[in-house]
């Protein structure tokens, strides 16, 4: 991943420009998943509360297991913590947009973990507390911004020793966007990846 990272970085960007300084954000990282999960926990027991067409609350064996358990975590939420988490989701925004001051773009890895074995995040697993534990081990870093607001975009640029996707992501200031897409597009230009395709692809 850091030979990933250090190649993308070498990209110029614009003719002269230099583009890779290693960044650390000053933001409470600790409090991102427990944050995420009470904001994500409230909306899936307030949204799976009526179905929008069966016009009821759904029985157990009509959704995920996961999407369940999720919600009974979200039964417990109290409007204070909700609030509270709300509110720490702005601090943090805030924190990232105080390291975007110094930096136009971050960039990290797209994964915590190579692309796992199919099944390994299974929405219809029984432990739910084991299932976000996965998803946090392996996309650390989407969450972290799906929380923050940032814009930003994931690429499949590289490539693993078994020939698997290893992506990163780009970050870019609250609002940003054409910033995000222009340098997406340089680099997909000089590490084009449409036409990859893995030994077995049927």
């Amino acid at each position: 991943m850091k030979d990933l990272t250090a190649s993308i970085a070498g990209v110029p960007m614009t003719r002269g420009s230099r583009f890779f300084e290693e960044a650390d954000p000053e933001v409470d990282r600790a409090a991102i998943v427990p944050t995420f999960m009470t904001i994500a926990a409230a909306n899936t027991v307030v949204n799976l509360g009526t179905h929008p067409t069966a016009g009821r609350r759904p029985r157990s064996d009509e959704v995920e297991r996961i999407t369940w358990g999720t919600a009974e975590l979200g039964e417990k939420v109290s409007g204070a913590d909700y609030v509270r988490a709300i509110q720490t989701a702005h601090r943090l925004g805030r924190q990232m947009a105080a390291s975007h001051e110094r930096w136009d773009v971050l960039l990290t890895p797209g994964l915590g973990t190579l692309p796992p074995k199919l099944g390994w995040i299974d929405m219809m697993m029984d432990d739910v507390d084991e299932y976000w534990r996965r998803v946090f081990a392996f996309s650390p870093f989407t969450v972290w911004f799906n929380l923050t607001g940032q814009p930003a975009i994931v690429l499949p640029l590289g490539r693993s020793g078994t020939g698997l996707p290893v992506a990163v992501q780009l970050v870019a200031r609250a609002g940003d966007e054409g910033t995000l897409f222009r340098l997406a597009s340089r680099l997909e230009t000089a590490r084009p990846w449409l036409d990859r395709r893995p030994a077995l692809a049927a």
